[in-house]
């Protein structure tokens, strides 16, 4: 138990100190006052993401910057790991696996605009990350295979080949990813909640808030998503519900789901629970474009407020770990919506307001 606080007194200084030099809020309300996407890449020469500029300057291609950008992501546990017991360092990597998992569908895509759709990919391969995250992918067979059998076949010594094997008929059937990207994220949730599961009862209260909560927003989204644009019943829409959320039960869901303003159940959840959002769940937006945005923006904000929470709390504890990966993750999101705001020309108001 010394050891262990020794090494959280260790990786906790660090990650403060790491946290307090993240990108301030008057730094992402320069990057807005400028005029081009360029522009806002030329000031972030004197940050952590300088590299950023030079991809650009090189390249003149804003996809290239957003690659380099999810490298960054993906790679933010491996810097931990040496600091971190063995017990964090598989919840940290059942973080990771998200990313690993989020990398492999854009492979499908790839391979699914080719073979069902018989689109050209060859603009798009070059934007795939092929590094490894976790486990060793076939990427390049992936993308090059002629049905989702030969991709169940390839990803066979993964954790991964089984739920294509299992989604594929569904898939062939609804000609849609749909099925497997939700076989996807159940997987990713589960991992996850298992690793916490396996904590010590301190790091494992934390932990499971934590989780829960991210479960808790997974789920409103995937509901709010479900009705408007697949219009789904609410019969099939709670069979894909991810177990183990930490305050939001099923009932809840269904009224949200069946709410004729999706919003109004969420916001009566978030005066309970977060009174110091409310205000933004009350907004009326006419248009569905903005709806969900500002539904987006509210999940961002609830996340935030754990993390705030979790940096008041006794210091010496995974909570300061995942509070890092969370704050560096919606870091790194900011800046790529700013710089995609910049690129697309759109004003300064709209790009605060995505922020």
């Amino acid at each position: 138990m010394i050891a262990e606080v020794g090494r959280y007194a260790l990786i906790n200084a660090k990650l403060r100190a790491r946290i307090s030099n993240m990108l301030s809020d008057d730094f992402f309300s320069s990057l807005i006052k400028c005029r081009t996407a360029g522009e806002m890449l030329q000031l972030l020469r004197g940050t952590p993401f300088a590299e950023l500029a030079s991809v650009y300057e090189q390249t003149g291609d804003l996809k290239s910057v957003e690659l380099v950008l999810y490298k960054k992501e993906a790679g933010l546990f491996r810097e931990l790991e040496p600091y971190l017991p063995p017990r964090v360092i598989t919840v940290v990597q059942a973080f990771a696996a998200g990313y690993e998992i989020e990398n492999l569908k854009n492979a499908l895509r790839l391979f699914f605009d080719h073979v069902f759709r018989k689109r050209s990919i060859d603009d798009a391969i070059h934007y795939l990350m092929r590094e490894r995250i976790l486990t060793g992918i076939p990427y390049e067979t992936i993308i090059n295979s002629v049905s989702l059998d030969e991709v169940a076949n390839a990803l066979a010594a993964t954790p991964y080949g089984g739920i294509v094997a299992t989604a594929a008929p569904e898939v062939e059937r609804m000609q849609s990813l749909f099925p497997l990207s939700v076989a996807f994220d159940r997987y990713y949730y589960r991992r996850l909640t298992e690793a916490v599961a396996d904590l010590d009862s301190r790091d494992r209260i934390i932990a499971q808030r934590l989780v829960g909560i991210e479960i808790d927003l997974q789920n409103i989204s995937w509901i709010i998503r479900f009705r408007t644009f697949y219009n789904l019943p609410y019969e099939a829409v709670a069979d894909l519900i991810i177990p183990g959320g930490f305050s939001i039960r099923g009932s809840t869901l269904q009224d949200i789901y069946r709410s004729p303003q999706l919003t109004a159940p969420l916001e009566t959840m978030i005066r309970k629970n977060y009174p110091g959002i409310a205000a933004l769940a009350s907004v009326q937006h006419a248009d569905q474009s903005s709806r969900l945005t500002m539904i987006e923006r509210i999940l961002e904000q609830i996340t935030l407020e754990e993390v705030h929470r979790i940096m008041r709390g006794y210091p010496f504890t995974i909570g300061i770990i995942l509070a890092y990966f969370i704050l560096k993750r919606l870091e790194i999101r900011r800046i790529r919506t700013v710089l995609n705001a910049g690129f697309f020309n759109l004003s300064k108001e709209r790009t605060a307001s995505l922020l």
